[in-house]
Protein backbone atom coordinates (compact mmCIF):
# COMPACT_ATOMS: atom_id res chain seq x y z
CA UNK A 1 0.00 0.00 0.00
CA UNK A 2 1.49 3.23 -1.09
CA UNK A 3 0.86 6.65 0.69
CA UNK A 4 -1.78 8.06 -1.85
CA UNK A 5 -3.92 5.04 -1.46
CA UNK A 6 -3.28 5.58 2.24
CA UNK A 7 -4.10 8.70 2.67
CA UNK A 8 -7.17 8.19 0.17
CA UNK A 9 -8.08 5.51 2.47
CA UNK A 10 -8.29 7.89 5.49
CA UNK A 11 -9.52 10.67 3.92
CA UNK A 12 -12.62 8.21 3.30
CA UNK A 13 -13.04 7.37 6.82
CA UNK A 14 -12.30 10.77 8.19
CA UNK A 15 -15.04 11.75 5.71
CA UNK A 16 -17.55 8.80 6.77
CA UNK A 17 -16.96 10.19 10.28
CA UNK A 18 -17.76 13.40 10.36
CA UNK A 19 -20.66 12.82 8.69
CA UNK A 20 -21.40 10.17 11.51
CA UNK A 21 -21.24 12.61 14.26
CA UNK A 22 -22.72 15.34 12.73
CA UNK A 23 -25.96 13.18 12.14
CA UNK A 24 -25.68 11.35 15.58
CA UNK A 25 -24.06 14.75 17.40
CA UNK A 26 -27.00 16.57 16.37
CA UNK A 27 -29.91 13.71 17.32
CA UNK A 28 -27.84 13.96 21.04
CA UNK A 29 -28.04 17.49 21.71
CA UNK A 30 -31.59 17.63 20.16
CA UNK A 31 -32.40 14.46 22.99
CA UNK A 32 -30.94 16.48 25.94
CA UNK A 33 -32.21 19.86 24.67
CA UNK A 34 -35.97 17.77 25.01
CA UNK A 35 -35.06 16.06 28.23
CA UNK A 36 -33.59 19.81 29.51
CA UNK A 37 -37.03 21.03 28.22
CA UNK A 38 -38.82 18.01 30.88
CA UNK A 39 -37.01 19.07 33.82
CA UNK A 40 -36.43 23.11 34.14
CA UNK A 41 -35.20 23.49 37.53
CA UNK A 42 -31.50 23.48 37.62
CA UNK A 43 -29.13 25.59 38.28
CA UNK A 44 -26.07 26.76 36.17
CA UNK A 45 -23.50 24.33 37.57
CA UNK A 46 -25.71 20.91 36.58
CA UNK A 47 -26.49 22.51 33.22
CA UNK A 48 -23.09 23.49 32.38
CA UNK A 49 -22.25 19.38 33.61
CA UNK A 50 -25.08 18.37 30.94
CA UNK A 51 -24.17 20.00 27.95
CA UNK A 52 -20.52 19.60 28.16
CA UNK A 53 -21.18 15.94 28.29
CA UNK A 54 -22.77 15.92 25.60
CA UNK A 55 -20.12 18.06 23.81
CA UNK A 56 -17.54 15.31 25.26
CA UNK A 57 -20.09 12.54 23.84
CA UNK A 58 -20.03 14.57 20.06
CA UNK A 59 -16.69 14.62 20.19
CA UNK A 60 -16.00 11.09 21.50
CA UNK A 61 -18.50 9.75 18.68
CA UNK A 62 -15.93 8.88 16.01
CA UNK A 63 -13.87 7.17 17.88
CA UNK A 64 -16.68 4.63 19.49
CA UNK A 65 -17.92 4.53 15.71
CA UNK A 66 -14.24 2.98 14.78
CA UNK A 67 -14.07 0.68 18.21
CA UNK A 68 -17.65 -0.80 16.86
CA UNK A 69 -16.43 -1.41 13.13
CA UNK A 70 -13.06 -3.09 14.83
CA UNK A 71 -15.37 -5.14 17.27
CA UNK A 72 -17.86 -6.25 14.40
CA UNK A 73 -15.23 -8.67 12.65
CA UNK A 74 -17.28 -7.76 9.47
CA UNK A 75 -16.56 -4.41 8.81
CA UNK A 76 -19.97 -3.39 8.74
CA UNK A 77 -21.70 -1.55 5.93
CA UNK A 78 -21.19 2.83 6.85
CA UNK A 79 -25.02 4.42 6.77
CA UNK A 80 -23.13 6.87 4.57
CA UNK A 81 -20.42 6.17 2.33
CA UNK A 82 -18.39 9.04 0.32
CA UNK A 83 -16.47 9.02 -3.35
CA UNK A 84 -12.89 9.53 -2.66
CA UNK A 85 -12.77 12.71 -4.76
CA UNK A 86 -15.43 14.13 -2.36
CA UNK A 87 -13.89 12.75 0.71
CA UNK A 88 -11.09 14.35 -0.38
CA UNK A 89 -12.80 17.55 -0.56
CA UNK A 90 -14.54 17.16 3.08
CA UNK A 91 -11.02 15.98 4.54
CA UNK A 92 -9.23 18.95 3.65
CA UNK A 93 -12.14 21.28 4.54
CA UNK A 94 -12.55 19.93 8.12
CA UNK A 95 -8.73 20.26 8.22
CA UNK A 96 -8.87 23.91 7.60
CA UNK A 97 -11.64 24.75 9.74
CA UNK A 98 -10.07 22.75 12.38
CA UNK A 99 -6.89 24.44 12.16
CA UNK A 100 -8.28 27.91 12.12
CA UNK A 101 -10.22 26.73 14.95
CA UNK A 102 -6.68 25.93 17.36
CA UNK A 103 -5.34 29.06 16.10
CA UNK A 104 -7.81 31.08 17.52
CA UNK A 105 -7.79 29.20 20.69
CA UNK A 106 -4.40 29.68 20.95
CA UNK A 107 -4.24 33.09 20.14
CA UNK A 108 -7.46 33.81 22.33
CA UNK A 109 -5.18 31.80 25.79
CA UNK A 110 -1.88 34.12 24.70
CA UNK A 111 -4.19 37.41 25.07
CA UNK A 112 -6.11 35.79 28.16
CA UNK A 113 -2.56 35.92 29.51
CA UNK A 114 -1.35 38.90 28.99
CA UNK A 115 -4.54 40.02 30.30
CA UNK A 116 -4.41 38.34 33.97
CA UNK A 117 -0.66 39.28 33.58
CA UNK A 118 -1.60 43.43 33.07
CA UNK A 119 -4.34 43.29 35.85
CA UNK A 120 -3.92 45.13 38.78
CA UNK A 121 -5.41 43.02 42.06
CA UNK A 122 -7.84 44.43 44.21
CA UNK A 123 -7.28 45.04 47.89
CA UNK A 124 -10.57 43.70 49.92
CA UNK A 125 -9.94 46.64 52.31
CA UNK A 126 -10.72 49.01 50.23
CA UNK A 127 -14.02 47.55 49.50
CA UNK A 128 -17.29 48.53 50.94
CA UNK A 129 -18.06 46.75 54.39
CA UNK A 130 -20.96 44.39 53.01
CA UNK A 131 -19.10 43.33 49.07
CA UNK A 132 -16.00 42.47 51.55
CA UNK A 133 -18.02 40.06 53.93
CA UNK A 134 -19.12 38.67 50.28
CA UNK A 135 -15.87 37.96 49.22
CA UNK A 136 -14.09 36.71 52.21
CA UNK A 137 -17.47 34.24 52.83
CA UNK A 138 -17.21 33.40 48.96
CA UNK A 139 -13.01 32.96 49.46
CA UNK A 140 -13.71 29.93 51.77
CA UNK A 141 -15.34 28.23 49.33
CA UNK A 142 -12.94 28.67 46.79
CA UNK A 143 -9.74 31.16 46.12
CA UNK A 144 -10.24 33.76 43.46
CA UNK A 145 -8.34 36.50 42.70
CA UNK A 146 -10.09 39.94 42.03
CA UNK A 147 -8.78 41.83 39.47
CA UNK A 148 -8.69 45.19 37.88
CA UNK A 149 -7.56 45.76 34.28
CA UNK A 150 -7.71 48.83 32.03
CA UNK A 151 -8.21 46.60 28.78
CA UNK A 152 -11.66 45.30 29.65
CA UNK A 153 -15.63 47.09 29.39
CA UNK A 154 -17.11 44.60 31.13
CA UNK A 155 -16.79 42.05 33.75
CA UNK A 156 -14.93 38.89 32.80
CA UNK A 157 -14.75 35.46 35.08
CA UNK A 158 -11.30 33.31 33.76
CA UNK A 159 -9.17 30.64 34.91
CA UNK A 160 -10.01 26.69 35.87
CA UNK A 161 -7.03 26.51 38.15
CA UNK A 162 -6.46 29.66 39.37
CA UNK A 163 -9.82 31.50 38.80
CA UNK A 164 -10.45 35.14 38.90
CA UNK A 165 -12.52 37.64 38.44
CA UNK A 166 -11.14 40.68 35.90
CA UNK A 167 -13.12 43.97 36.42
CA UNK A 168 -12.98 46.50 33.93
CA UNK A 169 -11.17 49.99 36.01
Amino acid sequence: MNFASGFHGLATEVSEGLWYSAIAGTLLASAVWFLLRLFPRRNSRTSFAIWFSTLLATALLPLMRLVSNSNDGAGGHALVTVSTAWAWYVFLAWAGVASIGLLRVALATIQLRRIRADAVAVELKTLDADLRALMEDFQRCRKVSVLVSQRLEVPTAIGFYKPAIILPA
